[in-house]
């Protein structure tokens, strides 16, 4: 097994990472490792205890309490109890417990000053406690009381065998310790007693591997036995210098210069040289971790090594390898020929030969060879290309033309005749047809089909002639199992079919997209007959040569891809200058590599691959060459990768105390500026961490951040109920990493709350309602006031125009009397007078109250114009008629309201008409029996011509009749007092008809 391990560790090399005190270390001899239950990693130190998260490492303070800072915080063990305490133990005897709910150190006294070792929590939660001396303690309380084993002796590992027993192993011996009566014995294994331990660890099985002389040994404590497993391979150093860790059934083995993996059955896996390029440096190790990932821990003098085995899947070949070793590192083409060795062309013109060892099935530099070109400076040459011919020959094209290996010499001459070379350079792709000519492509010159034969040279330049080829500047040529040729060019894909002559050839286009020219440098065919484009800027193409149809795939990180190929399995690998992919088209999975994940470099160079006789990739990069087994590539799963909240702050103070107990916070109006700090545990690919967080109810959009800046910022937060929400991503792709979720509860002001601005609101409109109820009394009030007081000037106003009325009546009544005695006519005189006496007597009982009965003032209206009639010496007839409906001794009117607009009639109208006149009453009652309906009908000579009369009588006449303005007046005053009011048509009649129709509109009372 021995000779095993020493010929496989050449495989591969680990290239470790290195954290010290540059990173924030607190010192660089690093004594004890633990991976805690959330998967973040401390760190013991000689001076004192980090914790790590895998992209923040945070020195603990106030470890030993007040005497953290007057003694050596050398912590030589740490222990996670199933509370999730974190143990601290010192080489000088202090024991300290932290809580991470309280995010704080609890001191155990000093009893004892000697090296706490190691801690051990039993079935029933009993913290055991061991030291260099060969005692064990049992912590209980606030103390720790402690029984000797074995004298002077370290005790490096324990478990538990039942309830009464524990197995301890101590540099020299085992021990079975008794729980109940404090004492111990010599345990024997296999008839005898082992002895000279180096190093121990305990199985979650409760079994303990050990090293010695011997090697890796298996103590199986349910059977009492020991075997040694691993035998100590010829290639380590002496067991002082070794340590094991375990982590998912694997044993990780080393001495501090090369690492080997095992099954826990003891079957190597793998060995490696944990650096190739400082093999001599020998590591001085004294403590190792294998976390949860696989990812080895290895705490030395010289700071922590972290050796990821995900990292070291891809061999590196360069100028400053030892055992992959090349001249340059700028690799333009690789090339397998046809027995198997490797061919490296490079941008300075050299090209290397790498011979493949059927023994070791390893790849190693074998010479360099050189192109041969007098007075020429090779550096301004490259090598883009290779072919190997039937005949056995190598040519090389580049940027000097086509060149030739010279038979038994490290040589390359020209291949081609002069009249020929001269015109052929930058070549990049050569191929060989089924009849031997071979095919050239150069960049800006088209396509060159040289006959090896003839000597004769075929030159095809695109053209505006579709059947020519698409582009001048050829990059591959490439044969499909269906005998056609493939060219991509500089302006997409062309072919034509394979030709028995090379003359006059006709290619046909192949669109792959409709916009601008796409440079195609990879073509490579599947399984299933599909062409694999790889394009510059497009991505992936897939054309099927038995259908014809195109898939494009534009999904890669980076769409610039460099090369195309296939692995055993038939998934695609795609090489780009940000990456390398692969892609299983079945499952549409692609899993991106990086330079985190150990490649020797990101950036690929074009069409710089080739798949060896060992079946591995060889890949070109400007930093050397990357080489990878792909069926043994495996992919690192992340999908139970835990995300943290780490810390809080609120206003500015440090609050992480309160997420430590508790996922959720309740906080004042005045602490809304808050800031959330996390982490994805992961040591994989810290830099590569991506977060996602919102703050439901005050975002609605995810808010994406780096592992750069791993913290939430959010200031002004309105009181109210919201929940943080935040998802990681170890690659910044998939989101597969557990969530994690903060609630906040901002309590509003007083004066934020709805209760306070309800109640505001009912006082407020309490407020203003009385104000207004106020207001509005006032101005009623007020209006009331105004309005009795307008009411009481309306009535004297009223009373006072209807006692100008009564003179008014008065006076024109006895004027016609004076006219009867003056013309002696002393019958009429009397019969006037009479009727002059019942009038007055009606008039002056009307004049007392403001409304009269209908029927009252029909009798008085009567009166008056019959006496008009006799006065007037029968000028006119009149009638009075009554609608049959009205009752006209219950319905009230205003008083004296109709007789002017009768008087008006007769003295402006009737009068003055040269023929007999007529003087029609009429009265009517409205449908809803509100109103009376009076019509004053006379057929005089009008309003107009009236006027003129008036006119021209008025230089005359100084008496100025005021019948019809006070009775305007009244009704105006009227209608100011009652709410119903009297309303007034006057109309005037025209020809045929003459005179004036009055209508009043009377509310009844």
């Amino acid at each position: 097994m021995s000779t095993q391990c020493a010929a496989q560790f050449c495989t591969s090399n680990y290239s470790y990472e290195k954290i010290d005190t540059r990173q924030g270390l607190s010192h660089n001899i690093v004594l004890s490792l633990l991976q805690d239950s959330e998967g973040l990693l401390w760190i013991g130190t000689y001076n004192g205890l980090c914790m790590y998260n895998g992209t923040k490492l945070t020195r603990m303070q106030n470890v030993l309490g007040e005497s953290d800072q007057n003694v050596v915080n050398a912590i030589e063990s740490i222990f996670e109890d199933k509370e999730k305490n974190i143990w601290i133990g010192t080489r000088y005897g202090l024991v300290s417990r932290y809580t991470k709910k309280e995010l704080r150190f609890y001191v155990y006294p000093n009893i004892i000053n000697t090296a706490i070792t190691g801690f051990f929590q039993d079935k029933k939660g009993t913290i055991w406690v061991t030291n260099d001396k060969g005692m064990i303690g049992c912590i209980t309380k606030d103390k720790i009381n402690f029984y000797p084993i074995a004298v002077d002796e370290n005790i490096l590992s324990m478990v538990e065998k039942n309830d009464d027993s524990l197995i301890l192993v101590c540099a020299v011996k085992s021990y079975a310790f008794s729980k109940l009566n404090k004492t111990a014995s010599i345990m024997h294994y296999n008839g005898e007693s082992p002895y000279d331990y180096n190093s121990a660890i305990a199985t979650r099985g409760a079994d303990i591997f050990t090293i010695n002389q011997k090697g890796c040994n298996l103590i199986n404590i349910k059977e009492n036995t020991l075997k040694t497993i691993i035998p100590t391979p010829s290639f380590f150093r002496s067991p002082s210098h070794q340590k094991i860790a375990l982590s998912n059934s694997i044993i990780y083995y080393t001495d501090g210069v090369i690492m080997s993996a095992y099954t826990l059955q003891g079957k190597h896996i793998s060995s490696f040289s944990i650096n190739e390029l400082d093999q001599k440096n020998n590591t001085d190790i004294n403590t190792m971790l294998s976390d949860n990932s696989g990812i080895v821990w290895l705490g030395t003098n010289n700071g922590l090594l972290k050796i990821d085995k995900y990292k070291y899947q891809f061999d590196k070949y360069a100028s400053n390898g030892i055992s992959k070793y090349i001249t340059h590192d700028y690799v333009r083409s690789i090339y397998t020929d046809k027995q198997g060795n490797l061919w490296i062309g490079m941008r300075n013109g050299a090209v290397n030969k790498l011979c493949y060892n059927r023994l070791n099935n390893q790849y190693r530099f074998s010479g360099s060879y050189l192109l041969h070109y007098c007075n020429k400076n090779l550096s301004e040459y490259t090598v883009n290309c290779f072919l190997q011919l039937r005949n056995g020959k190598l040519l090389v094209g580049g940027q000097q033309g086509v060149s030739c290996l010279k038979i038994n010499s490290n040589i390359f001459t020209k291949y081609l005749p002069d009249s020929i070379s001269t015109r052929i350079d930058e070549v990049w792709c050569l191929y060989e047809d089924a009849n031997g000519n071979i095919w050239i492509g150069c960049n800006n010159l088209g396509l060159f089909i040289y006959n090896p034969m003839s000597k004769r040279v075929y030159h095809y330049i695109h053209s505006s002639d579709k059947n020519t080829i698409t582009g001048n500047s050829i990059w591959n040529i490439y044969e499909s199992k269906n005998g056609y040729i493939w060219l991509g060019t500089s302006n997409g894909l062309c072919f034509t079919q394979q030709p028995c002559k090379v003359q006059n050839l006709s290619f046909k286009q192949c669109i792959l997209k409709d916009t601008k020219p796409i440079q195609v440098w990879s073509i490579v065919e599947d399984r299933d007959s599909n062409l694999w484009i790889g394009t510059t800027g497009n991505g992936l193409y897939s054309v099927s040569l038995n259908t014809s149809k195109i898939n494009h795939f534009n999904n890669l990180v980076n769409n610039v891809v460099a090369s195309v190929f296939f692995d055993k399995k038939g998934t695609i690998w795609v090489s780009t200058v940000n990456g390398l992919y692969h892609y299983d088209k079945q499952i549409n999975l692609i899993d991106r590599f990086g330079e985190q994940d150990g490649l020797q470099s990101s950036d690929f160079n074009f069409k710089a691959y080739s798949i060896a006789a060992n079946d591995k990739v060889f890949l070109g990069t400007k930093s050397g060459i990357v080489s990878f087994s792909p069926d043994s590539i495996k992919v690192r799963n992340y999908n139970s990768v835990p995300v943290y909240i780490t810390s809080l702050k609120i206003s500015g103070v440090d609050s992480s105390r309160a997420i430590s107990q508790h996922n959720s916070i309740n906080l004042s109006y005045k602490q809304n500026t808050i800031n959330i700090g996390f982490t994805i545990v992961d040591f994989s690919k810290p830099e590569t961490h991506t977060y996602r967080y919102k703050l439901e109810g005050f975002q609605k959009k995810w808010t994406y951040t780096s592992a750069d800046q791993p913290y939430a910022n959010y200031t002004n937060i309105p009181p109210g109920k919201y929940k943080f929400l935040l998802e990681g991503s170890v690659n910044g792709n998939d989101w597969n990493a557990q969530s994690q979720f903060l609630f906040i509860d901002i309590h509003p002001a007083l004066w934020q709350r709805p209760i306070f601005w309800f109640a505001l609101g009912i006082a407020t409109v309490t407020a203003v309602s009385i104000f207004v109820y106020n207001r509005i009394k006032y101005i009623v009030k007020k209006e009331r006031e105004k309005n009795k007081i307008q009411l009481e000037i309306a009535t004297l106003e009223l009373n006072a125009l209807q006692a100008q009325m009564n003179p008014h009546f008065i006076f024109n009544t006895l004027n016609a009397i004076q006219h009867y005695i003056i013309n002696h006519d002393e019958i009429a005189a009397n019969n006037y007078l009479s009727r002059f006496a019942r009038l007055m007597r009606l008039f002056l009982e009307s004049s007392k109250n403001k409304y009269t009965y209908l029927q009252a003032e029909i009798e008085l209206n009567k009166l008056y114009i019959s006496l008009e009639r006799l006065r007037f010496e029968d000028k006119f007839d009149y009638s009075v008629s009554i609608d049959h409906k009205i009752n006209v001794n219950s319905i009230k009117i205003p008083s004296m309201l109709i007789q002017p607009f009768i008087e008006n009639a007769i003295k402006h109208g009737l009068v003055y008409k040269q023929t007999k006149g007529a003087l029609k009453l009429s009265f009517f009652i409205s449908d809803d029996q509100e109103y009376i309906l009076c019509e004053i009908d006379d057929n005089g000579i009008g309003r107009e011509n009236s006027k003129q009369l008036h006119n021209k009588n008025k230089k005359n006449n100084t008496y100025t009749s005021r019948g019809m303005q006070l009775i305007r007046e009244r009704v105006d005053a009227y209608n100011f007092i009652e709410k119903r009011k009297i309303k007034i048509d006057i109309i005037d009649k025209h020809y045929p008809e003459e005179g004036t129709l009055i209508k009043l509109k009377i509310p009844v009372s």
